[in-house]
């Protein structure tokens, strides 16, 4: 929605952020979007920082991933 009143956001940051949105030509998200919070804001967040910081293996980035979905 590019017509959303930016005076609905109750913080400068937020009205920023809305801006930037609203200008956008365009938008990409990524596939944790999509995802339960617990998922992709959690365990998937988590399981690939881990992973790519070099903190986890891949089987155990996996499994840390995994576990957020079951317990979703």
């Amino acid at each position: 929605m590019n017509d959303a009143s930016l005076d609905w956001y109750t913080t400068e940051s937020d009205r920023r952020m809305a801006k930037l949105v609203q200008d956008a030509s365009t938008l990409r998200f990524d596939g944790s979007d999509l995802m339960p919070g617990r998922v992709g804001a959690g365990t998937f967040w988590k399981g690939m920082t881990d992973y790519v910081s070099g903190a986890a293996n891949l089987d155990d980035a996996l499994k840390q991933i995994q576990a957020g979905w079951d317990n979703k």
